[in-house]
């Protein structure tokens, strides 16, 4: 039981440091100059079953970057839970 909330609390924190630190360096090297005209709103859409993503050219990549993290961070998550609890 201790190493199923140790893993559980390693992938939290981990995370969490990902949206918090990470994030304001993508959006400051990623968002428009205040100059620009804003974007227009993300269109994004995600199907459960064979997995769709609708992505416009208008889509701001951090809102991209975090669909993959969430993606991702998903899938290994599972592994490694798959991996270390049996």
């Amino acid at each position: 039981m201790l190493k199923k909330l140790s893993i559980l609390m390693l992938l939290c924190v981990s995370t969490y440091l990902i949206f918090y630190f990470g994030m304001p360096i993508i959006d400051h090297y990623l968002m428009p100059k205040p100059l620009m005209m804003p974007a227009p709103p993300p269109v994004i859409g995600v199907e459960a079953g064979p997995l769709k993503v609708v992505i416009t050219e208008a889509t701001p990549w951090s809102s991209i970057v975090k669909l993959l993290v969430t993606i991702l961070g998903t899938f290994l998550g599972i592994k490694l839970i798959n991996k270390y609890v049996k």
